[in-house]
């Protein structure tokens, strides 16, 4: 690791040359104005250190989604939106097929996805579908990426996402019909947020087949209120997903009758009592999650998971001039079972409890400090302890360095332990053991050079990293692995309206450090987002209000002797190259206009180039598809 920790360094420091001499050279250059009506900003986060802090004093690298660019985009799924975050990518089954994400690396089973603070599915199930996962009454998506292990618990080795609702106190409807039979109503009340989410997505593949029962439909209710008793701030949210749909299969495995039914719900409550100095805040949580996967027509046909949790946290945070003390107690209890024969297989209760404690240090205007360590009994996985510490220095000239080392760890799921399957293809492995990981990244920012640059090195060296290697895909530990990468972020500030943001992250480094091979499913090794868009000075008048292109790139992500397929006699076949997980440059673009007072209609294109690819081997994404979206906001 200490080497590792040498190696980081010594790219930080030719980044500062780099952004020093950036700074020089702009020096001479008319700053632009920004533009007269900016975006507003979210100033205040509470996942990066389990408290309310401005986002610029977090020393973990935090990332924010906004509702106004989840409106602005179209959004309709947190997957999708998701995919905007430097570090991040989201890989998508094809439309309404299901969706995960790999964050610097971490699949999704290693990064804990929370509602509102608290884990959106029990710690058996693992990651949620992200695609089931609607934006609907959702005020921002808040992403720490980095090991949360010490504040979070297990499932946070490559980071934390943070789904924070608020329903609108004003009625809104939304409308979007679409390519593919794609049909979205949104409805925003007061204290109450509605969607119902359909679409067909039938569509040709270019050897003139037609890839069907990709159907979906999903309806989600989310509700929310507050109320002050005495001292104490009370908040009450309820919500309740129910999606049908079709599971389609792999290229040249297809599967005609397969479905699935989901129906997840769930109620919080939050307490804060606030003093001059700390505050104290207690959440309970209750959850259901049940998933139906019908393979055929007839007996013996479907299996069916359910989850249950609950869920109780309590912290206190104390502030003084200096320091913020951080401190509090973790306690779950979730109960499942799989079940595909008259007696099912219900998997062992796992009882989770932690303590955890952070002290941070705050010196001069930008320079600050922490440390936390965190104890938890996780089940049968055993015991773990967490520790963590980093901190945030000025360096001149408006450039910070951050550098975060923690440790971090993840249980096996139940699909992963004790899925049932013929035992002629187990995808199974009840042997598995916790995932152990080092987690650590190095930060170089610069708020002044274009209109805010960022470069990232991240470090993660893991032991028992649990994998699925081609062709079985089968859960198995590795003995000892490595994730390396850098992002780049850049944006400019606006000029007459228009402006500009880009990433690149290189995860130059996923290895089995066994057998030095690449590790399958970690995400492409260079991937990178270009936007450039435009605002209105006057959003309120008729007119044009603003317009956006895109561009996602993603490199390589299989190694090709593994894009092949299964025919009826069990032979491999290679995939056709729309088939294949290949390189691949998405092109969307979206213009919205005021037409009344309250009154706004979107157009948006997806795909412009109309390039054919599977973001998954085997499963190939459509081609151009088109929307127009009516809006009361």
């Amino acid at each position: 690791m200490h080497a590792s920790f040498r190696a980081v360094s010594r790219a930080a420091l030719c980044a500062l040359v780099l952004l020093s001499s950036a700074t020089i050279a702009r020096a001479a250059v008319p700053t632009p104005l920004p533009s007269a009506t900016p975006l507003p900003t979210i100033v205040r986060v509470v996942t990066a250190d389990r408290s309310n802090e401005p986002l610029a004093d977090s020393v973990r690298s935090t990332y924010v989604i906004t509702r106004a660019e989840i409106a602005k985009h179209g959004w309709t799924s947190i997957a999708q939106a998701l995919a905007s975050i430097p570090g991040a990518f989201v890989t998508r089954y094809g439309p309404g097929a299901g969706a995960s994400i790999t964050l610097r690396g971490a699949t999704a089973d290693e990064t804990l996805v929370l509602l509102d603070g608290t884990p959106l599915r029990g710690m058996q199930l693992g990651a949620p579908d992200l695609s089931t996962v609607s934006t609907a009454g959702v005020e921002r998506i808040e992403v720490v990426e980095g090991g949360g292990s010490t504040l979070f618990g297990s499932g946070a080795i490559g980071g934390v996402i943070n789904i924070i609702t608020a329903p609108r106190r004003q009625t809104r409807v939304d409308f979007t019909t679409g390519s593919f039979g794609t049909n979205d109503l949104r409805v925003d009340l007061p204290y109450l947020s509605i969607e119902r989410y359909v679409a067909g997505n039938a569509y040709a593949l270019p050897d003139g087949t037609s890839r069907m029962n990709a159907d979906v439909e999903r309806s989600t209710l989310r509700s929310d209120f507050s109320h002050r008793f005495g001292a104490v701030d009370a908040r009450f949210n309820l919500g309740i997903t129910s999606q049908h749909l079709g599971v389609p299969g792999n290229y040249g495995n297809y599967t005609p009758t397969s479905r699935q039914d989901t129906v997840d719900s769930y109620l919080h409550g939050r307490f804060a009592y606030r003093r001059a100095q700390s505050e104290s805040i207690a959440q309970i949580a209750a959850s259901t999650d049940s998933l139906a996967y019908t393979s055929c027509i007839g007996a013996g046909c479907q299996t069916v998971s359910r989850y249950a949790a609950t869920s109780f946290n309590l912290r206190n945070v104390v502030h003084a001039a200096k320091a913020d003390l951080l401190y509090g107690i973790d306690l779950s209890r979730g109960s499942s079972s799989i079940d595909n024969t008259p007696s099912g297989i219900a998997a062992p209760s796992v009882s989770q409890s932690a303590l955890y404690v952070q002290e941070h240090w705050f010196s001069g205007k930008s320079n600050s400090y922490y440390l936390g360590v965190r104890g938890e009994r996780d089940g049968t996985a055993g015991n773990s302890l967490s520790p963590s510490i980093g901190g945030r220095v000025a360096l001149g000239g408006d450039t910070l360095l951050r550098a975060n080392f923690a440790t971090a760890f993840r249980a096996p799921t139940i699909f992963e332990l004790y899925f049932p399957c013929p035992a002629a293809f187990p995808c199974s492995n009840p042997n598995l053991q916790p995932e152990r990981a080092r987690v650590a990244d190095l930060t170089l920012s610069n708020d002044r050079v274009l209109g805010g640059t960022a470069l990232t090195f991240f470090d993660t060296r893991a032991s028992n990293l649990i994998v699925y290697s081609p062709p079985l895909f089968i859960p198995e530990n590795v003995d000892q692995a490595s994730l390396q990468g850098f992002t780049l972020t850049a944006k400019t500030r606006r000029l007459q309206g228009i402006g500009v943001n880009a990433s690149i992250t290189d995860l130059y480094r996923a290895l089995d450090l066994t057998t030095n091979a690449r590790i399958y499913g970690r995400g492409p090794v260079i991937s990178s987002r270009l936007t450039l868009d435009y605002l209105s000075a006057n959003p309120t008048l008729p007119g044009l209000r603003s317009w956006g292109i895109t561009a996602s790139t993603a490199g390589l992500r299989n190694d090709p002797t593994d894009e092949i397929y299964y025919d009826a006699n069990g032979n491999p076949q290679p995939n056709p190259l729309f088939a294949q997980a290949t390189a691949y440059t998405d092109l969307s673009a979206y213009v919205r206009f005021r037409i009344a007072r309250r009154a706004t209609i979107t157009l948006r294109g997806e795909n412009l180039g109309n390039e054919r690819y599977a973001q998954v081997s085997g499963y190939p994404m459509p081609g151009r598809s088109f929307s127009v979206e009516f809006s009361t906001r």
